[in-house]
């Protein structure tokens, strides 16, 4: 055909089989030609779709224009499959049954049927937080497994590096360009003392107060015993505990 100009103008049917090239198929394109086939109208179609009988019309349409070929004639009020789509049928039943195949993978995959996770945790956090993180994840995954360490804080990144395990939960932040940290919670440190200590019952001490008296601690070394001792050093005072654990 030509347009005023005297150039040529071809449907896109034309065009793609001039250049050998086919316009691919969505997922949402096979599922309607496959609804047309089991119904065998356009309004049974859209019912097995819920859709409007419209878009299943507009849909068929485009496909048809798209691909160059007829997929359905009508015979006796009902949609047949023309001869040279019976192939292309064939072939879309297979891509179905492969999408449903994926669909049950990925369902299982989120329930956690057949995974199997690693988690690492340092012994601060090992017997509540990191059970109750656990636990919380089983509900929402019920059949998943999971092999639960204790680690070292030193351990903690060859435990990851070395493929051992996926996580670890850990009570301070490591400085590692292979490792990625999420916070997750937060807490605050407490004075315990007897129940008859002059402090006892107090809402609030200050590190002047307990520096008057012998210290239960932790070694500075410790993530935490930094945090305990930090406090005290921005203080100016010198309150190394008299025991530590």
């Amino acid at each position: 055909m030509k347009d005023s100009s005297g150039g040529v103008i071809r449907s896109r049917a034309e065009t793609d089989a001039r250049t050998g090239v086919r316009a691919g198929l969505t997922l949402r394109q096979i599922e309607v030609i496959r609804a047309v086939m089991i119904a065998g109208t356009i309004a049974g179609a859209a019912r097995l779709m819920n859709i409007a009988q419209p878009g299943v019309s507009r849909t068929m349409k485009h496909i048809e224009g798209s691909l160059g070929i007829k997929l359905f004639v009508k015979k006796a009020g009902r949609h047949v499959p023309t001869d040279e789509a019976r192939d292309i049928f064939a072939q879309l039943q297979e891509v179905h049954r492969k999408v449903d195949d994926l669909q049950y993978s990925i369902g299982r995959l989120e329930r956690g049927l057949g995974v199997e996770l690693a988690i690492g945790s340092v012994p601060s956090i090992a017997t509540v937080m990191a059970p109750e993180a656990v636990a919380k994840l089983m509900r929402v995954c019920p059949d998943i497994k999971v092999n639960f360490d204790i680690l070292k804080i030193e351990e903690a990144i060859d435990y990851l590096l070395l493929g051992k395990g996926e996580v670890v939960a850990m009570s301070y932040k490591l400085s590692h360009p292979s490792i990625t940290f999420e916070p997750l919670s937060k807490g605050h440190l407490v004075c315990i003392a007897a129940k008859e200590h002059p402090l006892a019952g107090r809402s609030m001490v200050s590190a002047r107060e307990i520096a008057e008296y012998p210290l239960i601690g932790i070694d500075p070394r410790d993530p935490y015993g930094a945090i305990m001792a930090g406090i005290f050093e921005r203080e100016g005072l010198l309150a190394a505990p008299t025991f530590r654990c």
